[in-house]
């Protein structure tokens, strides 16, 4: 596909967020995500069970915030890749439309939690209720790749490290 069907495809605005090219650039095939984040959930799903059991009202919030934001970043990368579907005769409006919402629930998510747990887990340079969002035309998704991004960076650190 030529680089000028690729710029068409909807994009964060130059603002706070990185672009998606940015923001992904270093990650697994979405398969390998999906299959990774179906793999943890249950072993979150068992720390909760544990933390319940032990009279803890949640498991780490570390842990559960981790899965959202990659469940998040997964959702906003798929809703790229459709977005480009109709430039291949690929997908329907309503595909696009679906891909679209689910990427913004799952940006909510991330954002409620956050705002919340009054953005102690967040570590991007702005907090998920900066009102800065509110002028993205896609708030969630743009505050998803400036989390990924920040959370990259850590694990690349660690990595590093081991």
């Amino acid at each position: 596909m030529p680089a000028v069907q690729e710029d068409l495809a909807a994009e964060t605005a130059s603002g706070p967020a990185p672009d998606y090219r940015t923001a992904y650039k270093a990650t697994p095939p979405e398969s390998e995500e999906d299959e990774a984040l179906t793999a943890l959930e249950p072993g979150l799903d068992a720390a909760a069970t544990a933390a319940k059991a032990a009279g803890k009202h949640r498991l780490d919030p570390m842990a559960g915030r981790l899965l959202l934001l990659r469940r998040a970043a997964l959702a906003d990368r798929r809703a790229y890749a459709t977005e480009l579907d109709p430039l291949r005769d690929g997908a329907t409006v309503t595909q696009v439309e679906r891909a679209l919402d689910h990427a913004e629930v799952a940006a909510e998510a991330l954002r409620a939690f956050d705002v919340e747990a009054d953005s102690v887990y967040a570590s991007g340079a702005l907090r998920p209720e900066h009102p800065i969002w509110r002028d993205e035309p896609d708030p969630g998704r743009a505050c998803v790749r400036q989390e990924y991004v920040q959370w990259t960076r850590v694990e690349r650190v660690i990595l590093s490290r081991a």
